[in-house]
């Protein structure tokens, strides 16, 4: 059964599923433990710790000749080395002996335990394997765990009720299940109008009688057939009605009978009534089967005749007096002679024409639209825009004018900005507003206020309705203004837009900044130089003199010779080298290994360090082998041309760049895959691996068995690619499905991609 796991794992999760545990480890689940897996190699064992050389001891002064007394007869610990105390890792007693030959070698402890020896590569990590395989156990399958070494462990898979296994192969097997449903027949029992349910069980069949009712037959034609047939007793005449009369009498109208219950001919004792035109008359007579008439006369007015034609037709006909024989006339809009001119027509009803001619002077241009003229202003001033200050009467600037009035000046040709206090309260107006496009003048002398509309382009009442200024202020929140790239008009910027055209250095009256020195502050404060500069100063002392130690009582005892101590016998007297360790902390994290060891008298000084290459670990130098992971668990379902016929969609990629071009690589799929929809002999889903620099796809084909529609089933694909070059490669897993009746398109879940660079060495 297919575990679903979960999708976008983080390195490191755990997933349970069936009682097995399983980690994420960055591009695949393994199980925890894994049975099928090599196990993880243990760590190196720790060499342990050579004891310290004892250092050599500076020649002594030589000793009194007082023979020391004889010692306990215990025999002490092993003293430290002599003056020949190996210096080298070969030049151990519990070491190998020499390097030579043994390059790439790794150190194992011996068979007996009591030293180190140099072994192959070869020779570690040579754990137990197991492959899984499946066999028959008579109607059973066997698991077995086949160990490279040691016991086997098999497990037994015994069919249950209604189950059964088939295709045992050592790769895998297949579960069936046994129908033991009850199936049914329908059928049509011969000499019988019966429809039979025939269990395939003895539980007895079971009947229901098909029978004819009035004017209803059912005939048997076969044992899947039945055929049920009416007689039609419905008519398609008015006589033939069980309630109206059964023959037509001529001249007779239809009534109810005095029983009620049905209809009957009679003759007809009611009033009818024809229309006519009398003959030599204009009217129109309305004649009644009793004799009686009633007429309506059509006379013709003035100009209008009426005639009678028949007794069933009046003509009004009318005379046309009109004796005008004046020329009228239409108007229209037609094209002008040049691009600058429209004409206005005026054609009469005698075919002459009459034209105006309309002609844009400076600054307008003239168009036409059916029988519409339109002028339009494009005369844009003599400036380079459209701007207040870019006309030619007005101030050619806005620096410092903040808070400013605009008057004319005193010759009268142009605008200035003056001081709102400069403004006088003639008797015309003592007050100017601008809002809008509004020009609003308040005036004295008991005069009401005055509006004006000032028709200035580009003079609004808004920042955003000049012409060299930003149309709105949407989504510029928070933002700066800045004159644009073209130097024609302004924008709004980001700060940090901002941040990279203004410096510190652009900014006006910019503070005195310290320069770090110490000198350069001020209230800098007094600095003793000397004690007495002290308040406390005098009589502090400032020299010894006929001080002794020995002049110190209480002195203590210094020993002079380790026997003086109480644990000194056997401890180093002496050393010609302090430095114990070394001169730094030894990190060889990642790839960096110890490249060589500085030693003094059997003690490190310093080491250095190098990275790790591919010699390190017995291989060449150009096995740089790679590889890429993708997947999707996700179950997706894809339809459309894009992915029918000739046409297979991506689902998943990954992509990898060769190190070397003598390397290859293979690409490996593997996912579950069904067709949705209803199935016929020539609907498949299918999958393949596609892309890289040199393939062949590989294709599985789904056939339209029934058990590939309703569910899952897994399968894998591999690939290779014999492109010869380092370019990039993208390799897909795409998938397709066939077009036929109910097709809905095909659905793939828990698919994963991975493609590994072989190395060529």
């Amino acid at each position: 059964m297919a575990i679903d796991f979960p999708n976008s794992p983080n390195v490191g999760d755990v997933h349970s599923d069936g009682g097995a545990n399983w980690r994420w480890t960055g591009y695949a689940w393994r199980r925890i433990p894994d049975p099928g897996a090599k196990g993880e190699p243990g760590d190196k064992g720790i060499k342990g710790e050579i004891g310290e050389t004892g250092s050599e001891g500076d020649k002594g002064d030589k000793g009194d000749a007082i023979k020391g007394d004889k010692g306990d007869a215990i025999k002490g610990d092993k003293g430290a080395p002599g003056n020949d105390a190996p210096t080298t890792f070969t030049g151990l007693t519990d070491t190998p002996s020499s390097f030579s030959s043994q390059a790439n070698k790794l150190l194992s402890v011996n068979s007996a335990a009591n030293a180190v020896e140099f072994i192959p590569q070869s020779d570690v990590n040579q754990d137990t394997t197991y492959d899984l395989v499946t066999s028959s156990s008579g109607s059973n399958v066997q698991l077995l765990l086949d160990a490279s070494s040691g016991d086997d462990d098999p497990i037994l898979i015994t069919a249950g009720t209604n189950v059964t296994f088939g295709g045992v192969s050592a790769t895998g097997f297949t579960i069936n299940t046994a129908d033991t449903n009850t199936t049914y027949d329908l059928s049509v029992p011969s000499g019988t109008t019966k429809i039979r349910l025939d269990p395939s069980d003895a539980s007895g069949d079971d009947d229901v009688e098909i029978a004819g009712g009035t004017n209803v037959t059912v005939t048997r034609n076969n044992g899947n057939k039945l055929t049920i047939s009416a007689t039609d007793t419905n008519t398609t005449t008015f006589i033939g009605l069980s309630d109206t009369p059964s023959s037509y009498t001529a001249g007779k109208t239809l009534k109810v009978n005095g029983a009620g219950n049905a209809v009957i001919f009679a003759d007809d004792d009611h009033t009818t009534y024809d229309l006519s035109v009398p003959n030599s008359t204009t009217k129109i007579r309305l004649a009644g089967s009793d004799s009686t008439e009633d007429d309506v006369e059509i006379a013709g007015g003035t100009n209008v005749t009426v005639t009678r034609n028949s007794a069933n037709k009046l003509t009004i006909s009318s005379t046309d007096t009109n004796t005008d024989t004046n020329t009228t006339y239409s108007i229209s809009v037609v094209n002008g002679d040049n691009s600058d001119e429209e004409k206005i027509r005026l054609t009469g009803s005698d075919s002459t024409t009459d034209d105006v001619v309309l002609e844009a002077g400076t600054g307008l241009s003239i168009s036409r639209s059916g029988d519409k003229i339109t002028f339009a202003n494009i005369d844009t001033g003599s400036g380079s825009n459209n701007t207040f200050i870019g006309l030619t009467d007005t101030p050619s600037s806005f620096s410092s004018q903040g808070g400013k009035v605009v008057r004319v000046n005193a010759a009268g040709n142009s605008l200035e900005f003056v001081n709102s206090g400069s403004v006088g309260t003639d008797s015309f107006a003592d007050a100017i507003s601008f809002s809008s496009g509004t020009l609003t003048l308040s005036r004295n002398n008991g005069l009401a206020d005055l509006t004006t509309t000032i028709p200035l382009s580009g003079i609004t009442g808004d920042f955003t309705d000049l012409d060299d200024t930003p149309s709105s202020y949407s989504g510029a929140a928070s933002r700066y203004v800045r004159v644009n790239s073209g130097a024609n008009g302004l924008e709004f910027v980001t700060a940090a837009t901002v941040g990279g055209a203004i410096s510190y250095n652009n900014l006006q009256n910019l503070p005195s900044l310290f320069d770090g020195n110490y000198n350069s502050l001020s209230n800098l404060p007094t600095i003793p130089t000397n004690n007495n500069q002290l308040s406390n100063g005098a009589g502090y002392i400032t020299s010894v003199s006929g001080q002794n130690y020995n002049s110190l009582s209480n002195l203590p005892t210094i020993p002079t010779n380790n026997n003086q101590l109480t644990n000194g016998a056997g401890y180093v007297t002496s050393s010609g080298n302090t430095i114990i360790g070394t001169d730094s902390d030894i990190n060889t994290s990642g790839a960096t290994v110890i490249d060589q060891l500085n030693m003094t008298d059997g003690v490190i000084q310093s080491h250095s360090t190098r990275t790790m290459t591919y010699a390190d670990l017995g291989l060449p130098n150009n096995a740089k082998a790679k590889s890429t992971f993708a997947h999707n668990y996700s179950d997706t379902s894809y339809s459309g041309s894009s992915y029918q016929g000739n046409n297979f969609g991506t689902h998943i990629s990954c992509s990898l760049t060769p190190s070397n071009s003598n390397n290859r690589v293979v690409i490996m799929a593997h996912f579950q895959i069904k067709r949705n929809g209803s199935q016929n002999n020539n609907a498949y889903a299918r999958a393949r691996i596609t892309g890289g620099g040199d393939i062949s796809h590989t294709e599985i084909v789904r056939t339209n068995n029934i058990s590939y529609v309703d569910s899952f089933n897994q399968f894998s694909l591999i690939a290779y690619d014999a492109a010869g070059n380092t370019s990039n490669r993208t390799y897909n897993l795409a998938v397709n499905y066939t077009s036929g009746s109910g097709s809905s398109g095909v659905s793939i879940r828990h698919a994963s991609i991975v493609a590994i660079e072989l190395s060529s060495s």
